[in-house]
């Protein structure tokens, strides 16, 4: 390449054939442990199946003698409240809403944690505006004076 050289490590033959044979011989001994592993898995589970079964048939009468079992059903309807928009409140009901909120707001704000700072910051000065003189066109013409 372009001056650049960059040496692959060169490994002797010998070591590289070795290490293929070696790997060889535990392909076969990974398989056959991995397909006892899932005989393993099969054995387990068809025996749970059967243990299910069993206590299925001997627990038979207990089982069938309990109510059935209803989920997020209700017999009775909900009903859903409405709430009052803004524009449906009028004059003092509206500045009273308003008023209740801002107040549980501010509670609500009070009893939250403060940050916790390790340095307190100062606020930053505010510069003071620099008045600039006005030009003799702007005096001509500047009317709200």
């Amino acid at each position: 390449s372009s001056g650049i050289n960059a040496e692959w490590p060169l490994r002797p033959g010998e070591i590289i054939s070795k290490y293929v044979q070696t790997c060889l011989l535990l392909k076969d001994t990974v398989s056959q442990f991995l397909k006892q592993e899932g005989e393993d898995k099969a054995m387990r589970i068809a025996n749970m199946e059967l243990n299910k079964a069993q206590n299925m048939i001997k627990h038979e009468d207990e089982i069938f003698s309990r109510p059935a079992r209803h989920f997020m059903k209700t017999e009775i309807p909900k009903t859903k409240t409405k709430k009052k928009k803004k524009k449906d409140l009028q004059g003092d009901d509206f500045e009273m809403k308003k008023e209740r909120s801002f107040v549980k707001r501010d509670a609500r704000r009070s009893t939250r944690p403060q940050r916790i700072r390790a340095v307190v910051e100062e606020e930053p000065k505010k510069k003071k505006a620099i008045k600039r003189k006005a030009g003799f066109t702007e005096e001509l013409t500047a009317t709200l004076r």
